[in-house]
């Protein structure tokens, strides 16, 4: 269904809490109005030429504004208006006021006397009652005044949006409507009327909900009191404020307005007027949403035959009326109406759109949907293949836009692919691979976008660009670090992200487009040449998390349920499994309960401490849903899985989950497990030459540095205790608090010192060892480039979860649609929500308004990681939600592959920072001076440290990602 939109201006339907709109009592007649009862008689005479009997009514205006003339009468009535001092006509008009009703508005100065001629039509049947009314809109210097600096703002305003200043823009414009709406008698005014009214075009375009039901809310009220019932500016209001109710879920409000907008209408159109038509459909929508299915499916129709007299025969509202009208035949049960109207749709669609164009993707769901629901299986299966071809296509294409733009599309096509999954349960297995296939290369578009930009850093062409949009990053990150805990969504730097954003966009836009013209490609995910590069003991296993469909016994349709986690499982002999591991929700009470019984939780509060029994436990419970079904899929002979998580299975290390009740045995033990950004790694050819060893060992980070604390950032750490106490007093009890400061790591200096000692035992090169007040943002991008090695050691920094991602779950009400543009710029990328803190991350923002010791995730993917073999980032603590945390270790794991890190180590949770430096020196050891393969390196530090006494919280925390030998 369409919302009628201000002519001109496309409506974007947004998330919003439900926002009262202005008072809709009447407002108060004034003392100058005047209703006067006439009738015309036979005898009246003529004095209007081409007219008849004439009544003659004279008003002296004792105010100075505007008056409003017009009549209510069943009779053909003409109306004009001569000053009574002079005869000259001011204003004639016969049906201006909609239909057959007169309206004139003159502007009148205080004792002005003005003649109101009002005649019937010539010949007989000219005669009978009328309602003449006169209402004043009175003005004053002041309001006079008002209106014009209010007016002056909108000139502003203008000027901001169109140099992307939004923030700026909603700013004047909110000041602007207050101060108009507080001025006195300012409901009377026809002056601040005019200006509410263009505020509120201005507050659309702004995508400001509260701004634009405000203004169109008071534009309204003064056209309701002063224009007659089917005036069209009259119901151009009530239009534009029931479009602006709706979208806060004001759906009753919204449904009586759009009806006395069709009322009207249907009054004063002719019966295909395209007015009338989308008047029709919006209040189907309406009632569609309440409910009312039965009176939506009537307006509906009569919207479909309208078209079909006046439009071409594949024309968009045309065929967008007839997908309306399906959608609410099929909720009524008429699913073979509905499935022939989506079948004309489809054909349409098939003959004027590109196959991966939106709507034709819709319609391809929609008629594979109802096929199914009449059980015509085989229609149904015919449709999945260009279904899921064009979905690939449009996913494939979205690499020539920016990064971020890339995940939105990728994002954009979950609920699709949820569905197509469905239907491809009972399918063969050519459709199951399809659905694999496409959420492979979906998830590979999303971590493939930033990496080609970073390959062509040093690109003569690019460079210039994509340095412009590292500078841009830069300042979204400063933005972001600085949001105080607790600021809801954002919103008083919402306006300034979204201009950075859409200038960031702009730029890497243009260096992908650059890139696509050369020729440089990301091929998708295909069986085939996946399988192709295992071993014969090797699996490729992909989580992902859908929404779950299935089939409602009682009502016969099939329905959206929870969100489940899936598994495909992919072996070298091209034998595909999809594995169901049931409702996301239960498995992330498991991952609560494991990760408490480690010590480690998500959220901030005291684990359930050293219980190895419970450890184990736990683990195990965790285990048997999430993996071993997969190992059963995978086969006995499997010796590495590399994995693709998603979600909350980024928050499991799942080598490290117990095998036996006494947690003596490990699933690491038995299996490798490798993690993968996406199996693009898979798929490459390598070509690689390994560089002269060099190491950057970066650690024992100041974040006094710059002085005083930061007011509120959600530092994933606990807090500095007056007394100057080092890391080592701190407390688990202390890290319930909510954080002030960074604390200092001392322990991190000795793990980068240790570390850069073996590194020199191993190459007999001299490492770069940055502590202290070295371990500065501008630092660390100026040694990192060109090394081999990158071991970066520090805390994690995570925003709050009051600052929205675009990732969290939203909420589905009546009367709510999706995000807005602006909101899916604003509503934080996950990537924009996670980092590092350096030196001078207790400083706050500097005199520029940066906050240097904050390095997002974000503007990690600049770094020139180019040549680097293996990043170690011994930083991370979540201390937020399941659904926050898997974005954020997928995205610091995500940010290391774009800036080129061919693998790279991350922890899931604060590990203990003694355990930590004697973990890594084991590790670096095994791998520079025992020669070990990375993965194996890793596995056997693991196995020292367990043999050593220590518990899994620990050890079990690092996950390897990309190259494992």
């Amino acid at each position: 269904m369409r919302c009628m939109p201000f002519p001109g201006l496309g409506w974007m339907l947004v998330w919003g809490a439900l926002v009262s709109v202005q008072d809709d009592s009447p407002i108060p007649p004034t003392p100058f109005d005047r209703e006067l009862l006439l009738e015309l008689t036979a005898d009246d005479p003529s004095l209007i030429d081409g007219r008849g009997p004439t009544q003659v009514v004279e008003y002296t205006a004792e105010f100075e504004g505007t008056l409003h003339v017009w009549t209510s009468s069943e009779l053909d009535l003409s109306l004009r208006v001569e000053d009574a001092s002079t005869t000259s006509l001011l204003a004639e008009d016969d049906d201006s006021g909609g239909g057959s009703t007169p309206y004139v508005r003159l502007e009148v100065e205080r004792g002005q006397r003005v003649a109101l001629f009002v005649a019937g039509s010539a010949g007989e049947g000219a005669v009978g009652e009328l309602l003449l009314r006169l209402i004043a809109a009175p003005e004053t210097a002041k309001t006079r005044e008002a209106g014009a600096a209010a007016r002056g703002t909108l000139d502003e305003v203008a000027r901001l949006r169109a140099d992307g200043d939004l923030a700026s823009a909603r700013d004047v414009l909110s000041a602007a409507v207050e101060s108009l709406r507080d001025f006195g008698d300012v409901e009377l005014s026809q002056v601040a009327a005019d200006v509410f009214w263009d505020m509120g075009i201005e507050a659309h375009r702004l995508n400001s909900t509260d701004l634009r039901l405000e203004a169109w809310g008071r534009a309204h009220r003064h056209r309701e009191r002063t224009l007659p019932e089917d005036h069209p500016d009259l119901l151009s209001a009530r239009n534009n404020l029931a479009g602006s109710m709706h979208v806060v879920g004001d759906l009753a409000g919204a449904r009586a307005l759009r009806e006395a907008v069709l009322a009207g209408y249907e009054r004063t159109l002719p019966a295909d007027h395209p007015d009338l038509l989308l008047a029709r459909n919006n209040l189907a929508n309406s009632m569609h949403q309440m409910g009312d299915l039965a009176g939506a499916r009537a307006l509906s129709e009569a919207v479909l035959a309208g078209y079909e007299r006046t439009r071409p025969a594949d024309h968009p509202d045309l065929l967008r009326a007839r997908a309306n009208l399906a959608n609410s035949m099929s909720q009524m049960g008429d699913l073979a109406g509905a499935c022939a109207l989506e079948e004309a749709v489809l054909a349409g669609y098939e003959r004027t759109l590109p196959a991966d164009h939106p709507d034709l993707l819709r319609a391809l769901a929609n008629l594979a949907g109802l096929m199914s629901d009449m059980g015509d299986l085989a229609g149904a299966r015919a449709l999945f293949p260009p279904l899921c071809g064009g979905m690939r296509a449009r996913v494939l294409a979205s690499l020539s836009l920016a990064p971020r733009q890339a995940r939105q599309t990728v994002a954009a096509e979950g609920q699709r692919l949820a569905s197509v999954r469905f239907w491809s349960e009972s399918a063969g297995s050519e459709l199951r691979a399809a659905v694999f296939e496409l959420t492979e290369t979906m998830r590979l578009v999303a971590g493939e976008a930033a990496r080609s930009l970073a390959r062509f850093g040093t690109d003569p062409e690019l460079a210039p660009i994509l340095a412009e949009a590292a500078s841009v990053r830069r300042a979204q990150g400063d933005l972001i670090a600085g949001v105080r805990q607790g600021d809801q969504d954002g919103e008083s730097i919402a306006g300034e992200l979204t201009r950075l954003s859409l200038e960031r966009d702009r730029l890497e836009r243009e260096a992908s487009r650059r890139l696509t013209e050369r020729g440089v490609v990301t091929r998708p995910v295909e069986v085939g040449a996946l399988s192709n590069a295992l071993a014969p003991s090797e699996v490729v296993v992909g989580y992902r998390r859908m929404a779950h469909w299935y089939d409602d016994e009682t009502s016969g349709r099939v329905l959206s349920g929870p969100d489940h986690l899936l598994a495909h499982v992919l072996r070298a002999d091209r034998s595909l499994s999809r594995v169901d591991l049931g409702p996301a929700a239960e498995l992330e009470e498991l991952v609560t309960e494991w990760r408490a019984a480690l010590g480690a939780p998500l959220l901030r509060g005291v684990g359930l401490g050293d219980d190895d029994d419970l450890e184990a436990d736990a683990g195990a419970r965790l285990r048997e849903r999430i993996l071993d079904p997969v190992l059963v899929a995978a086969g006995d002979d499997v010796r590495r899985l590399f994995v693709c998580a998603d979600d909350l299975a980024f928050l499991v290390p799942l080598e490290a989950l117990p095998l036996d009740v006494d947690g003596d045995e490990r699933v690491g033990d038995r299996v490798r497990l490798v993690s993968e950004v996406s199996f693009a790694r898979l798929l490459a050819t390598q070509s690689h030459v390994e560089s002269e060893p060099s190491l950057l060992a970066f650690g024992g980070v100041d974040h006094d540095a710059d002085g005083a604390a930061p007011e509120g950032f959600a530092a994933a750490s606990a807090p500095i205790d007056d007394d100057g106490a080092s890391d080592a007093d701190a407390t688990r009890e202390s890290r319930g608090a909510i954080p002030e400061r960074f604390q200092n790591l001392v322990q991190t200096r000795y793990e980068v010192e240790t570390t850069a000692r073996l590194f020199e035992d191993a190459f007999e090169v001299e490492p770069t060892l940055l502590t202290r007040k070295e371990t500065t943002k501008a630092a660390l991008f100026e040694a990192a480039g060109a090394k081999r090695f990158v071991h970066l050691a520090t805390h994690g920094w995570f925003a709050p979860e009051t600052v929205k991602s675009t990732e969290d779950a939203q909420p589905v009400a009546p009367g709510r649609a999706l995000m807005t543009a602006e909101e899916r710029v604003t509503g934080f990328a996950p990537m924009t929500l996670c980092g590092l803190a350096l030196a001078g991350a207790n400083g706050g923002r500097d005199p520029l308004g940066r906050v240097p010791g904050i390095l997002t995730a974000e503007e990690l993917c600049s770094l020139d990681l180019s040549q680097c073999e293996l990043a170690v980032l011994s930083a991370c603590e979540t201390n937020v939600g399941i659904r926050r945390a898997g974005q954020g270790i997928q995205s610091l794991q995500a940010a290391l592959y774009a800036a080129g890190a061919r693998t790279s180590i991350t922890s899931l949770w604060k590990v203990d920072d003694a355990a930590t430096r004697r973990l890594f020196e084991v590790f670096y050891s095994n791998l520079w001076l025992e020669g070990m393969p990375k993965a194996e390196a890793l596995w056997q530090a693991k196995t020292t440290l367990r043999e050593e006494g220590h518990p899994p919280r620990d050890w079990a925390g690092w996950v390897m990602t990309g190259e494992p030998d």
